[in-house]
């Protein structure tokens, strides 16, 4: 995977991203449709048999194969209607599903946000522009972000686009509004196939979001996976700091360039000498030791000297390999900011500073520079 570069805009999915999908109020909706009705059935049976026909509307209503097959774009509260009409059917009870779907929209637009999502949506903000894109209809999408303290710079759901996630033209619709390309981008959504498979497909960069995993930061093949905003302002204001340090011999080879052939040349010649100050340093390394094994063989020879005198030698003998082999490769290196790394941090490879999961590595190890704080989707 590619290094990560700090995005123009952040996007985010709503329910089970930014705002909780409360299985159990879900859950107490389908039990007062039970009681308001005096239907004999158990909650949770008539929930399941809802629920499967509400999976088998969204199984169906994208073909990333032929986008253009899809069925006619539905919304959620018509296909939820549909959904009580084959279960009003099956069950023979006489109900009005278009009532019940109603009042599953309002239901939806009660959902809070969670508690990191305003202060840190207004943290990520001061980085990149927000936006949403949701599968969502407009009726309970809108009245859940009113509940949260921001402002966004964009609001796109599926009722809006009359398109889906994963279908990649809903992105794209929000790429051209925006003047973006995807690699501007980072989305962060809570599903694999709605939101990873999505943006990628327009070359934005996905984050998986899973609340249910506590403080969980890594890198995947396809997407980071991350638990918490938190953890995604830390991430980028890990970016922004870093974001001209030149650490690896690309970056400073870019640096080189834009620098007069004067300041070029003078760099270069000192940073010649750090190299023949590590060929130096091991010569004397290896002489010292040499010498101090005489000494201490001739008059301090005893197994408690001997142990310390090998276990200093192994130690720094180490140190002193690192050095040498930075300043004896072939390739066109920066010896100085090679050897500063390398002498401090044993895990760098003196020919690639910088692995394609260093930042996220490094990032979720420190605390140093931000603070470190502290649903089922329908």
């Amino acid at each position: 995977m590619k290094k990560i570069d700090s995005p123009k805009f952040i996007i985010f999915d709503c329910f089970e991203t930014i705002v909780n999908n409360d299985l159990s109020a879900w859950k107490n909706l389908f039990g007062s449709f039970i009681d308001e009705n005096k239907w004999e059935i158990e909650t949770e049976k008539l929930w399941k048999l809802w629920k499967s026909k509400e999976i088998n509307f969204r199984e169906i209503r994208t073909n990333l194969k032929d986008l253009n097959s899809n069925p006619p774009f539905k919304s959620y509260e018509k296909a939820w209607s549909d959904c009580f009409k084959k279960v009003f059917e099956e069950l023979k009870f006489n109900a009005n599903p278009d009532e019940f779907a109603r009042r599953c929209v309002i239901n939806m637009g009660k959902n809070k946000p969670y508690e990191d999502t305003s202060e840190y949506l207004n943290k990520l903000s001061r980085h990149s522009k927000i936006g949403i894109i949701s599968n969502a209809d407009n009726d309970f999408l809108n009245p859940v972000l009113k509940n949260i303290d921001f402002k966004f710079d964009y609001v796109l759901s599926s009722e809006t686009a009359k398109l889906y996630k994963p279908d990649r033209r809903i992105f794209s619709i929000f790429l051209k509004e925006n003047n973006l390309r995807g690699e501007d981008c980072w989305y962060v959504g809570d599903k694999e196939y709605d939101d990873v498979l999505g943006s990628s497909s327009v070359g934005m960069k996905p984050f998986l979001i899973n609340r249910s995993v506590y403080n969980e930061i890594m890198e995947k093949n396809e997407y980071v996976s991350i638990s918490n905003l938190i953890q995604l302002n830390k991430l980028i204001t890990y970016l922004e700091v870093n974001r001209f340090t030149s650490v690896d011999n690309d970056s400073v080879g870019e640096a080189l360039k834009r620098l007069s052939i004067t300041k070029k040349n003078s760099i270069l010649k000192y940073d010649g000498y750090y190299q023949k100050a590590g060929y130096l340093s091991s010569g004397a390394f290896i002489f010292n030791s040499v010498f101090s094994a005489i000494i201490v063989y001739k008059h301090y020879y005893d197994s408690k000297s001997a142990t310390v005198f090998l276990t200093n030698v192994l130690f720094m003998g180490t140190k002193v390999a690192d050095v040498y082999s930075t300043v004896n490769t072939k390739k066109n290196v920066f010896y100085s900011a090679y050897l500063k790394q390398k002498v401090q941090f044993n895990d760098v490879d003196p020919d690639k500073l910088i692995k394609d999961n260093f930042v996220i590595e490094n990032m979720s190890d420190s605390e140093d520079s931000v603070s470190s704080e502290q649903g089922q989707k329908l």
